[in-house]
């Protein structure tokens, strides 16, 4: 999670991420996320219909592969948590233990996917590189 969101009061951080939550599921951000996922897998299945000899497929699939899980870890992960905290009323009650407990977790898949996600790119384009 962003460390200016833990400088924030427990409602405070819960109120500004569910803004983000919301304003991320739109069409100019939902179209990449799922795009890059299908163009991981059609990269995956494009590199094992190609000549084992081309010698970069084992790296495009590896790569491919990582992409997807980097999109996996966030439709299994971050996802319910998203959707836990938009249930969550930061004016009413203690939120500091819902906050706590979300920060934990997401933060934990979130830095997962990210590496995930530059690994997975990392190979990709190292087989584009070695096309050339």
């Amino acid at each position: 999670m962003s460390p200016a969101l833990r400088l924030r009061s427990a409602p405070e951080a819960v109120a500004v991420m569910q803004r983000v939550n919301e304003n991320a599921v739109r069409a100019p951000f939902m179209i990449v996320f799922f795009g890059g996922a299908r163009a991981a897998c059609a990269a995956a299945v494009t590199a094992l219909l190609q000549d084992a000899s081309a010698g970069m497929v084992p790296v495009r699939v590896i790569g491919a592969g990582l992409t997807v899980a980097s999109f996996a870890t966030t439709m299994l992960f971050n996802v319910p948590r998203n959707n836990a905290l938009a249930r969550i009323r930061p004016s009413e009650g203690d939120v500091a233990d819902a906050w706590r407990s979300f920060d934990a977790g997401w933060s934990r898949a979130n830095t997962t996917r990210a590496v995930l996600a530059i690994v997975g790119s990392a190979f990709l384009a190292s087989s584009l590189v070695q096309r050339l």
